[in-house]
């Protein structure tokens, strides 16, 4: 018989107890998603786990059977709350880092989405490395039709993906 088994780390914080984990990933959505539910208090007693999880630490889970777990998502917290002594961890993976970043108004004529997704990528890794967020991010992207003119104005680096994704919805992996 099997014995489920997981690791889940938050913020360099291994969780220690743990009542459901949901992992969501969908190729035609633009990010993944996490929920993590666990208990709050543990004989009769609060978590200190529970007070050090914040928004925009780092996330990683790895599930599996007889400790032989499986990298399944990294990303960040999203968002955290504390009800009923449960707590819920709501996260995103690295497309979460996306959204704090701006990108400057311009536009760029005669470009590959390959190109376009360099660049963004590399606002968001300067982003990285001066919040102290970890690796910078990769690219997977097999697509390279190009844009005879791209326009933004006033975007997120997660809108300018929300842009590509809408107009030629590529598949494009970031990790």
């Amino acid at each position: 018989m099997f014995r489920m088994t997981y690791h889940i780390e938050v913020g360099g914080m291994v969780l220690p107890l743990l009542a459901s984990a949901k992992i969501r990933k969908d190729v035609k959505s633009l990010s993944d998603t996490a929920t993590i539910i666990c208990p709050a208090v543990s004989h009769f007693r609060p978590l200190a786990f529970v007070q050090n999880v914040k928004k925009g630490q780092r996330v990683s889970i790895a599930l599996g059977y007889d400790d032989n777990n499986r990298q399944e998502f990294d990303g960040f917290v999203k968002s955290v709350a504390l009800d009923d002594n449960q707590l819920t961890i709501e996260c995103e993976d690295p497309l979460y880092v996306f959204r704090r970043v701006d990108i400057p108004n311009g536009e760029k004529t005669n470009v590959t989405l390959k190109q376009l997704l360099e660049y963004v990528l590399g606002e968001v890794n300067a982003y990285i490395r001066s919040e102290g967020l970890g690796e910078p991010l990769k690219l997977n992207c097999l697509y390279d039709y190009g844009y005879k003119t791209f326009r933004f104005v006033n975007a997120t680096a997660y809108d300018f993906m929300d842009q590509i994704q809408k107009e030629g919805k590529p598949n494009i992996f970031i990790s």
